[in-house]
Formats: structure tokens, C-alpha cells, sequence
């Protein structure tokens, strides 16, 4: 892959630590944060940036084991933190470095987790963060999206940056359209059997 093929394909595969081998040069002036959760998010991008090419294999050669009671195996009002924190220094990142191919994929990761992050928190599903984060979310992607309005993105993000409520309408709307649409298509279905 080139580092722009990376970047934009890059998953939870591609940003962990534990699965890569490392030219030594490439962390020249590079560093883990200290005291940070998300570390791995933190680098990756600048760590791809000096990449002239990376080479990906398929092949299950390490078997990664999920504890309960680790830092990966609950949402805590730090992970998210430190999360933003590392989207946003990696947009940051990528904006300095005028790597306007990329550009856009980082800008929509950062606005795929704070939707994500903020709906499962008002379904419940992580006990340790409070309500008080959805603001927060909220306002973070709302934000970011003003700041960088000149960036084409899907009108999904512009509509939860408008507001959470704004979202569900247009995500209900989309809903609609769709059940409309597959109700259309079940009818020509339909009459082109009975017209045969």
C-alpha cells in the first residue's frame, strides 16, 4: 500500500502497535504519549506519513486476548478524551502537512466516533460515562465542523452537527425514503410478473 492507500483504508488493524514490524528510522522524533490512552491513535498517521510503501499480510500470526477489567474492555470518561484528542491531532496533523487526500477520511473518522460514541452512551451501554458527555460529543464534531466547513463531507455529519435531533429527523427521513423505495421496486416486480 502507499501511505495514502493506508491512511485511508486504515481500521483498527492498521492502527495498533502489536501487529507491525517497524523500520527503527521511522520513530525517529516519534513517541508514544506518555499517560495517554489511545497511544497507538496518537502516532500512526505521523508514522505513515514517512512510509514510502507498507506491506499487509492476511495471515493470523498473533492472537490478541481481551481481559475483563482492561483498558480496552470499558468506555471510560478518559478513553473518550484521550480519543479526541488523537482524531483531532491527527486531522491537525494532516492539515499541516497539506495531505489533502486524506484529509477527508480523517475528518470523518473523528465525526464516526463522536456519533457512535455519543448514541451508545444514551442507550446505556457504557455505565461509567455520565449524560454530560453527549454535550460534549456533540460539541466537539459541531466544532470541528465549522472549523473545517470548506471540506466536502456526507450531509449525515452536517446534520448531526446542526443538532442530535436534526439527525434523527433526516436519519428517519432516510428511513422512509428507503421503505418507499423497496415498496416501489416490490410493485414493478410485480406488474412486470403479471404483465408476462
Amino acid at each position: 500500500l502507499t501511505r495514502d492507500d493506508a491512511m485511508s483504508d486504515i481500521d483498527i488493524p492498521l492502527v495498533v502497535a502489536w501487529n507491525k514490524l517497524y523500520r527503527r528510522s521511522l520513530f525517529d522524533g516519534i513517541r508514544y504519549p506518555v499517560g495517554k490512552l489511545h497511544d497507538d491513535e496518537f502516532i500512526i498517521h505521523k508514522i505513515l506519513w514517512k512510509c514510502r510503501q507498507i506491506a499487509v499480510i492476511s495471515s493470523a500470526l498473533y492472537f490478541y486476548t481481551e481481559r475483563e477489567g482492561s483498558i480496552i474492555a470499558k468506555m471510560t470518561p478518559v478513553r473518550i478524551h484521550d480519543a479526541l484528542e488523537a482524531f483531532e491531532d491527527r486531522i491537525l496533523f494532516v492539515d499541516k502537512e497539506k495531505w489533502t487526500e486524506v484529509f477527508p477520511v480523517v475528518l470523518k473518522r473523528y465525526c464516526d466516533y463522536t456519533i457512535d460514541r455519543y448514541y451508545e452512551i444514551k442507550r446505556g451501554a457504557h455505565a461509567e460515562v455520565d449524560n454530560s458527555f453527549l454535550k460534549l460529543l456533540w460539541e466537539s464534531e459541531k466544532e470541528m465542523l465549522e472549523k473545517y466547513k470548506n471540506v466536502s463531507m456526507d450531509i449525515k455529519y452536517r446534520k448531526f452537527a446542526e443538532s442530535p435531533e436534526n439527525y434523527e429527523r433526516w436519519l428517519a427521513g432516510q428511513r422512509m425514503i428507503g421503505r418507499i423505495g423497496r415498496c416501489r421496486n416490490k410493485i414493478l416486480m410485480a406488474v412486470k410478473k403479471w404483465r408476462k
